[in-house]
């Protein structure tokens, strides 16, 4: 590999908004995985309802996923917008942003963890895991409001 090459390649993943959420998708099913085996070598159990901690887990995954949808669109939005009034360097400047790339990719892990936790509830609920799963949903309730006040800055 020529260092052109190596430099288009480095430039090509540094400017792309995907290659952050891919693999931040596969670490929160990788995560999940862990944590679940950890908690089943040391024998915990929780006392939550199983089919409680499901429809938590259920809705905390579909709210994560609204938000990766709204980021999306509105990334999307921003780009239309600048592409037809402003310069087209704008769209560059925002999916370089390390801000829009960090809450997306924390978007998909959350929602990759809760649903991999969500798949491996069975006929107890593993209390580490759902507790992180829900501690982490209420974090990413706080970084879209960081998200949304980034972008509007932006």
């Amino acid at each position: 590999m020529t260092w052109l090459q190596r430099y288009r390649l480095c430039h090509y993943l540094r400017n792309s908004i995907w290659v952050y959420p891919l693999i931040a998708l596969f670490a929160g099913q990788v995560l999940a995985r862990l944590l679940i085996q950890f908690e089943t070598d040391l024998g915990w159990e929780g006392t939550m309802d199983p089919d409680s901690v499901r429809s938590v887990l259920g809705t905390l995954a579909g709210s994560i996923f609204t938000f990766i949808v709204f980021v999306c669109s509105s990334l999307l939005l921003v780009v239309q917008l600048a592409s037809a009034q402003l310069t087209p360097r704008m769209i560059a400047v925002l999916f370089e942003d390390k801000v829009t790339k960090f809450t997306l990719a924390m978007f998909v892990l959350v929602f990759s963890f809760a649903i991999s936790v969500l798949v491996r509830v069975g006929g107890h609920a593993p209390p580490l895991s759902a507790n992180i799963a829900g501690w982490s949903a209420a974090a990413c309730i706080c970084l879209f409001i960081f998200l949304i006040d980034q972008i509007g800055k932006l």
